[in-house]
């Protein structure tokens, strides 16, 4: 994920000026909606505000945002469901998901995140600054048309994109093992499973892959982003 982009020089005042988004906040707390509403309409943005999971849906069909900001514990559908369901519909354009816990804030959670669909997760409570700091990026790109979709191959399915991730979070995990033999017996799972998940067959069932993840945090692996994972599932061993 970049942190940026540097503009070249433009030549007028227009073509430098940052562009509004369609945002959709969606948390169960009303004053946290409220105040994230707030901030951003007061920088330009276009904000729908939701208190509940089953509303947010409704709203990406309707408004297809450029952002969608979060909640994980929303009541109805949570937030781990909704990011999912949106990475499988995209179809013109990837909207940058901002997942946001003040609950769920281990590691493992992270990896969770990342796992789902989400470009950024914000623990409770996020500076409101720093939100919009990951929107400056976003602002300063043009506005996406309507027209053929470019980059289609940017948009995988949401089942190629979790493999990979697993597959490399296997990877790291029995680099830090120093073998697939004794990743095997941490787990607890036969080599022929693992071998084949290795491989990109399958996913391991969600109980493995939170083992995995202790395996990772104790080799201290970041797991707050997805550069590192991305290279591994690029650079296999």
């Amino acid at each position: 994920m970049e942190s940026g982009m540097s503009l070249s020089g433009a030549d007028s005042e227009d073509s430098r000026a940052p562009r509004s988004l369609r945002i959709v906040v969606a948390d169960d707390d009303a004053d946290m909606v409220s105040t994230l509403a707030m901030l951003l309409r007061d920088e330009g943005h276009e904000v729908r505000g939701l208190r509940s999971g089953r509303q947010v849906m409704p709203a990406v069909i309707e408004l297809d945002p450029d952002v969608v900001v979060l909640d994980i514990n929303l009541p109805d559908v949570n937030g781990w469901q909704l990011a999912s369901t949106i990475r499988t519909r995209q179809t013109r354009k990837k909207p940058l998901l901002i997942g946001i816990s003040g609950v769920f804030t281990k590691g493992g959670d992270q990896v969770l995140a990342q796992i789902n669909g989400f470009d950024y997760y914000l623990l409770k409570p996020c500076d409101p600054m720093a939100l919009l700091d990951l929107l400056a990026p976003l602002r300063s790109e043009p506005e996406p048309t309507t027209s053929k979709p470019a980059g289609r191959e940017r948009h995988r399915p949401l089942m190629a994109i979790e493999r990979d991730t697993y597959r490399a979070a296997l990877v790291r995990a029995a680099e830090l093992l120093h073998g697939v033999a004794p990743l095997s017996k941490r787990l607890g799972v036969p080599m022929a499973d693992l071998t084949h998940w290795l491989a990109g067959q399958g996913q391991p069932p969600m109980s493995v892959f939170f083992d995995v993840v202790d395996v990772l945090l104790q080799g201290r692996t970041p797991v707050s982003g997805s550069s590192k994972f991305d290279e591994d599932a690029t650079n296999p061993e």
